[in-house]
């Protein structure tokens, strides 16, 4: 598989032993876009490899992430 170097958008979702994982920011701190997690926990962000995406909410720890190309699977 190639991925380019320009953005692409990823897409997620957030598990979590509550199921409370809707409402869960999520921030590529790389290219400063943010999304927020939806129904089901599902969400979709721009980023690239090597990209760091952070995940935080009220009620868990953040979580920071950095993007490689199995990501894009």
């Amino acid at each position: 598989m190639v991925v380019s170097q320009n953005d692409s958008i990823i897409k997620g979702k957030i598990i979590v032993e509550t199921n409370d994982n809707e409402g869960i920011t999520i921030v590529n701190i790389s290219n400063k876009t943010n999304t927020i997690s939806g129904n089901g926990g599902y969400f979709k962000i721009k980023a690239k490899v090597n990209d760091t995406l952070l995940f935080s909410s009220l009620q868990f720890d953040v979580i920071k992430l950095k993007i490689n190309q199995t990501d894009f699977g």
